[in-house]
C-alpha cells in the first residue's frame, strides 16, 4: 500500500483532487509530498 501512496504522491495529480477523492486534508497531502510526514508508518 505504501508503494501505491508514493506513486500517487509523486504523480501530477493535484493535491486538491487527491484530497477530494481520499478525504485526506490537502495540507496533509502537501506535507507528505514535501517529506515532512513520513508515510513509513502507514499500513
Amino acid at each position: 500500500m505504501k508503494e501505491k501512496i508514493r506513486l500517487l504522491l509523486d504523480s501530477d495529480i493535484k493535491s486538491y483532487i487527491i484530497s477530494k477523492e481520499t478525504g485526506i486534508q490537502q495540507s496533509t497531502i502537501s506535507r507528505m509530498r514535501q517529506g515532512k510526514i513520513n508515510i513509513g508508518g502507514l499500513h
